[in-house]
């Protein structure tokens, strides 16, 4: 039935993605207390005081230097870093629904592509994962980027195309230091795949 109503195709992840946004909306007002603090190095660094939590002591007290460094555009103008952020992650999280969703949807086998409905579905039934993406730190950002880096570096597997993909690790490796870890797990993957099939090309 789906492949010949394309409405009832449609509907159906449109619905459970918008149930989704909607449990992490019922969520937002709630902000992790860490996230204060990559909002105060945040304003330190829009007020030319330098990327500190206190001025003059120069020490590290972050892990998620790319959040830390967007939270510092809304300061600069003299916003509420926190909502920009909750609003950033809400997109991230659309992008994670729309990739879950492709990932499967785009496969032949019928039973493959139910998968695509069932990603959403957990996604809208998981508080969990609702309280990451608006608790005002980098968790959302970094499994967005994780799973659509992943997920494209099997496309390009697939497809022998370019490996666009290292853009999305490297925005992982800026959100958490343990991307890095990510990373290695799959370029080791991907040597240990391409000298089986025996297909390097001058792109690796």
């Amino acid at each position: 039935d789906r492949d010949v109503t394309g409405v009832q195709t449609c509907a159906l992840p449109i619905s459970l993605g918008a149930a989704a946004l909607a449990h992490a909306c019922f969520h937002v007002t709630y902000t992790l207390d860490d996230a204060y603090i990559s909002f105060r190095y945040a304003r330190n660094l829009a007020r030319g005081v330098g990327l500190v939590y206190n001025p003059g002591d120069y020490v590290k007290g972050y892990s998620n230097t790319l959040l830390t460094l967007f939270a510092t555009v809304p300061e600069l103008f003299g916003r509420d870093p926190k909502w920009v952020v909750k609003l950033t992650s809400c997109a991230a999280y659309v992008v994670l629904l729309f990739t879950g969703y492709r990932t499967y949807g785009a496969r032949d086998r019928p039973e493959v592509r139910d998968r695509a409905f069932w990603f959403i579905a957990l996604c809208a039934a998981s508080s969990p994962l609702a309280l990451h993406f608006v608790n005002g730190l980098e968790t959302g950002l970094y499994t967005t980027f994780l799973f659509v880096a992943v997920s494209a570096r099997a496309q390009e597997q697939d497809r022998g195309t370019l490996p666009y993909s290292a853009l999305w690790f490297a925005l992982a490796v800026l959100s958490r230091p343990e991307g890095i870890a990510v990373f290695g797990a799959v370029a080791g993957y991907d040597f240990i795949w391409r000298a089986l099939q025996r297909r390097f090309t001058r792109w690796d």
